[in-house]
């Protein structure tokens, strides 16, 4: 009795120390954090932070892990860096599934501060402004979804104003109109409107109203008034190393170099741009850096300063070799996370299947045993009346539980033979090294898993759902295959095409079947057309190529199995709502594909 007495002591004892301890080394976590906050001398800042976040996982602070991430966003003075080999708020969003799901207002923003990142660093970037504007659509779609408080709804206000002015978009007027927006606010956002269009007299006067001087002397600057900026010049020099405000004093001697270079004073404006450049690039603010790079490089080539121009070209193409690296890396974290998702989804919809099979297993002997039960029991003409009546019902469930059953299998047929086309893409590029492809190409396949995984999961869905799924598929092979195709589809302008009730999935592989088979052995750029109609209260979709034709492509030899599992899902379609499908294949000048798919209405 006194030994159990004793261990019990014991055990309270050694609990109670665990707890000081893990309170103690929580306490001295967040006694850092709060030292980091205050000190802003720390050179390797980044490296800081990433070992902060590891200590807050291992704690289990998703959400001061979270909190973190925006304050290293912060210290590199509000802009996305890459730091070793990741992107931060990308690195967010590829983990949403562990929080950010859970807290939708961080998942709000970090969409957002990606669409401004590659907004601010897309240049003349095609891709770039194409990656920005996905997010911001994401950004403008989730704002609907998430429930706001006041200041909240502010923040969303002005983000839509920045979008609206970076992209040079007039609403940005009936908008600060429609919004209580103060003076300084419109001031700051109109400034840099005007500065977008090239009306630098209006830039000017919003500058003096705000008062920045960083802004004033940029509007002198696009005005070419210079004897303006040389009586600021030494004052505004000596208020920002008085108030300490070294990022807006680098920015100053930039504009400096970018002055005396365009006026021919090469060497003032090679000093003034190494004033900024060490500045920037300790902070490793990558926008500043290019810029200063490529003026010192063209500075070198019109001075002619070979030995110049070859020292500056090297360390811009150093930077620019490590900045693709570290984007590289970056894509094959998240093919890598890709692929383990489609997996995981793949594996989990193989599980359902086999319970679902097992439960109708399990059902069938039941109702086998009821009814031998009945007939061996019940002999009366109308109690066999009854129970035959019982049981032509029951079987009739049966049959639609059980075609029910095969269209599923179907689905879950479609789901990695389509994964597995769209991963080939991505890691073609990977491979190939063309980041930017690869960039654009993981964004669309991210979207097409999501679609297509949400469209497996209903009966029916409206032909633009599986319209939309059938376009950023052919854009990703066209990305592989531009020299071998091109392709389009025929825009639907018909609300009641665009409503379409149609069996998800069935689409596909008859493009699929045209890219890998139609332009074998041709010397020609095939071409590939969707068109659809309706025709006799029947939605009618055609694929259309101007390739080899069905002989020549060996289909009808080799009995295409995407085609093989159209037509097999077709036929269980048509029999579970007993109306017909038909698919009609014909082959001159090329293949022509024709879906006839007449109203369906969902059952339950």
């Amino acid at each position: 009795m006194k030994a159990n007495f004793l261990s019990a002591i014991f055990i309270v004892a050694l609990i109670f120390c665990c707890t000081i301890y893990a309170q103690d080394k929580k306490d001295s976590f967040e006694k850092t954090i709060e030292d980091l906050i205050t000190n802003d001398s720390s050179v390797h800042i980044d490296s800081v932070y990433n070992n902060l976040k590891r200590q807050a996982l291992e704690l289990n602070q998703d959400s001061l892990y979270v909190e973190l991430t925006f304050q290293q966003i912060e210290k590199n003075g509000g802009l996305l860096v890459y730091t070793y080999a990741e992107i931060l708020l990308e690195n967010l969003l590829i983990n949403q599934n562990y929080f950010l799901k859970k807290h939708p207002k961080l998942l709000l923003r970090c969409i957002h501060d990606l669409g401004k990142f590659y907004l601010l660093q897309s240049g003349s970037s095609k891709v770039s402004k194409k990656i920005s504007e996905q997010y911001y659509k994401r950004y403008f779609a989730l704002l609907e979804e998430v429930d706001l408080s006041e200041e909240e709804l502010k923040t969303a206000e002005q983000n839509k104003l920045k979008y609206l002015v970076y992209t040079k978009n007039d609403s940005v007027f009936y908008y600060l109109n429609q919004y209580d927006v103060n003076q300084k606010n419109e001031a700051e956002l109109l400034n840099q409107w005007y500065r977008g269009v090239e009306d630098y007299t209006k830039e000017l006067e919003y500058a003096k109203i705000l008062d920045d001087k960083i802004k004033i002397i940029i509007a002198y600057k696009n005005n070419t008034q210079f004897d303006a900026i040389n009586r600021l010049y030494s004052d505004y020099v000596s208020f920002f190393k008085n108030t300490e405000d070294q990022l807006s004093e680098h920015k100053l001697y930039l504009i400096m170099g970018q002055i005396y270079f365009s006026q021919k004073r090469y060497q003032e404006a090679e000093n003034m741009y190494l004033k900024a450049l060490s500045y920037f690039e300790q902070k490793k603010s990558n926008l500043f850096t290019n810029v200063i790079y490529n003026d010192l490089i063209e500075l070198k080539m019109k001075n002619g300063d070979l030995s110049g121009y070859s020292f500056y070209s090297d360390k811009f193409n150093a930077q620019k070799k490590e900045y693709r690296e570290q984007q590289l890396a970056v894509l094959n974290k998240h093919i890598d996370y890709a692929t383990k998702v489609s997996d995981f989804e793949i594996q989990l919809n193989l599980n359902k299947e086999k319970l679902k099979n097992e439960a109708l297993s399990n059902k069938i002997n039941t109702q086998k045993t009821i009814i031998s039960f009945a007939l061996a029991l019940f002999i009366v003409v109308l109690i066999f009346v009854y129970f035959y009546s019982v049981s032509s019902k029951t079987r009739t469930d049966l049959e639609n539980a059980n075609k029910q059953m095969v269209i599923d299998v179907l689905r879950s047929k479609f789901k990695p033979h389509f994964t597995f086309n769209v991963l080939s893409v991505i890691n073609y590029f990977v491979e190939k090294k063309e980041v930017y492809n690869a960039t654009i190409a993981l964004t669309k396949m991210s979207s097409l898993l999501r679609a297509t995984l949400d469209n497996m999961n209903e009966k029916l869905v409206p032909f633009i759902s599986e319209y939309n799924i059938c376009l950023n598929y052919m854009y990703l092979e066209s990305l592989r295959f531009s020299d071998k195709f091109e392709y389009e589809f025929e825009p639907i302008n018909d609300f009641e095409v665009e409503q379409w009730m149609i069996p998800p999935g069935v689409i596909e592989p008859l493009l699929e079947n045209a890219v890998n088979h139609a332009f074998k052995g041709v010397d020609y750029k095939g071409k590939i057309v969707l068109k659809h109609k309706i025709l006799d209260d029947s939605l009618v979709i055609t694929v259309r190529d101007n390739g080899v034709g069905l002989k020549s492509s060996g289909l009808i030899n080799k009995n295409s199995h995407g085609l093989k599992i159209t037509r097999d899902y077709i036929q269980t379609v048509s029999n579970l709502y007993k109306k017909p499908i038909s698919l009609n294949i014909k082959s001159k000048n090329g293949t022509l594909i024709e879906i006839v798919i007449p109203r369906l209405e969902d059952y339950d």
